[in-house]
This record gives C-alpha cells, structure tokens and sequence, in this order.
C-alpha cells in the first residue's frame, strides 16, 4: 500500500472537509476569527475528518480500488453529506439512531458556541479600543472631540438634534454620581456603536497637548 497515496487521500479529504466546514458556518456569524476560537468547532470538525477518512479507505482500498485519488475524495464528500449523515442505525427492538438529528443537533451547539465566541471578542475589542481612545483623547481638546463624536453618533442612530445634550448631560450626571471616567465612557459608546469609526479616531494625528501657561 503506496504510503504517499495515503497521504495525498487524506490531506485531500481533511482539506475539503475543512472547506466545506467553513462554508457551512461562515455565512452564519460572519466571523473568522470566532469560529477558529470556538473549541467545539474543532471537535466536530475532527470528528468529520476522522469518520470521512475511514470512508475514504473504505472506498479506495475495499470497495473500488480502480478510482484515483480525486475521484475518491469526491465520491467520499458526497457519501458523507448525503448518506453518512442522513443514516439511521436500528439496534435490536431499540429506539432508531437517526444520525441525521444528531450531527444537526451538533451544528446548532456548535453554531451557539460560535455566537457566543463572537460576543465575547467583539465585547474585548469594544473594550480594547475604548481604553486606547480615552488614552489618547484625553485633556480638554480630546474630551471635547469624544463630545462631538457621541453627538453625531446619536443623531446617526435616530436622536433628534433638539435631544442631543440631554443625552450627553445625562452620560455627563452618570459619570460625576458613579465616579466613572468621561473620556472613557464616551469612547466606549462610541466603540460600542461604531467600532470602525473608533479605529478611524485612532489613526487621526494626534491632539496637540495643551500649552503650560
């Protein structure tokens, strides 16, 4: 048995299933970077590169050993999403496995794991980039450009202009009764609401400090 065939079978199996397992989450959370982080992604994608790589030996080395290495991959992709997890196992007089259910189960945790791994690092950039932006706006000027960049945020979310500095005074009676920093809070809103226009006010050139009288 040619060792390198079997390597070239199974990359080209673990590839696909990868690809495939990309195309089935991606569209959904539109994220990456959550995806790779969530562990039980990884779980059930090692779990279908293990089971398509024993029905890619099946195939090749049992049942047609005349296919090449190609048409075996096709022919395994195509077995385990329209046979393998449309399956039904009967054991005895006991209840049916429909592992149709069970591998869309196991998509729906996974996806939730996925949501819930999003959240969390969209919540740590909101909070990286707050931090960075309270730092970097800070003094009299930066406070008041913070100001600016809340107001127009509010009006871009529906805020009527005759509203504006009420909600700033109230943002403004929040910080001053709770001891909370200005900048900080007007840049976490601004980052909660706006993450891009956040990095934009990072990559502006930096205030000018203000002069000692």
């Amino acid at each position: 048995m040619d060792i390198r065939l079997q390597i070239a079978l199974y990359a080209g199996v673990a590839s696909l299933t990868f690809l495939l397992s990309l195309y089935e989450f991606y569209p959904k959370v539109r994220s990456l970077r959550a995806i790779f982080a969530t562990f039980s992604y990884w779980l059930l994608l090692s779990a279908k590169v293990l089971v398509n790589a024993g029905a890619a030996y099946l195939i090749k080395f049992v049942l047609f050993p005349q296919l090449g290495v190609v048409e075996t991959i096709l022919v395994t992709l195509l077995a385990s999403v329209s046979v393998i997890e449309n399956f039904t196992v009967k054991i005895a007089d006991l209840k049916p496995v429909d592992v149709a259910a069970l591998v869309e189960a196991l998509r729906a945790a996974v996806l939730e794991d996925i949501s819930t791994q999003k959240a969390l690092l969209r919540q740590r950039e909101v909070e990286r980039l707050s931090l960075r932006l309270a730092d970097r706006y800070r003094g009299r000027e930066g406070e008041d450009r913070l100001r600016r960049e809340y107001r127009w945020m509010l009006l871009s979310s529906g805020v009527g202009p005759e509203d504006l500095e009420a909600e700033v005074q109230k943002v403004e009676r929040i910080c001053a009764q709770y001891d909370l920093d200005p900048p900080r809070v007007f840049a976490a809103k601004i980052a909660e609401f706006d993450p891009q226009r956040a990095r934009e006010l990072l990559r502006l050139p930096a205030l000018s400090p203000p002069r000692e009288s």
